[in-house]
């Protein structure tokens, strides 16, 4: 079974095609503190949590 978004850390790559940006867009989201980004070891990983935040906010504010 797969685990819920919310609860995985997702790889850049991941994020970069599930939000269609590039990855400079990507890191100045977890710049401005809309996607959380977290350092593990030399890896960066964003977590799945701050993803579906951003969709759905993404989608109230097409509403």
């Amino acid at each position: 079974m797969t685990e819920p978004l919310e609860n995985r850390l997702l790889r850049l790559g991941e994020v970069v095609e599930m939000l269609q940006v590039s990855r400079p867009t990507l890191y100045r989201l977890a710049r401005e503190e809309r996607l959380e980004l977290r350092k593990i070891g030399r890896c960066s990983r964003i977590t799945g949590a701050s993803v579906a935040r951003f969709l759905r906010q993404g989608e109230e504010g097409a509403r």
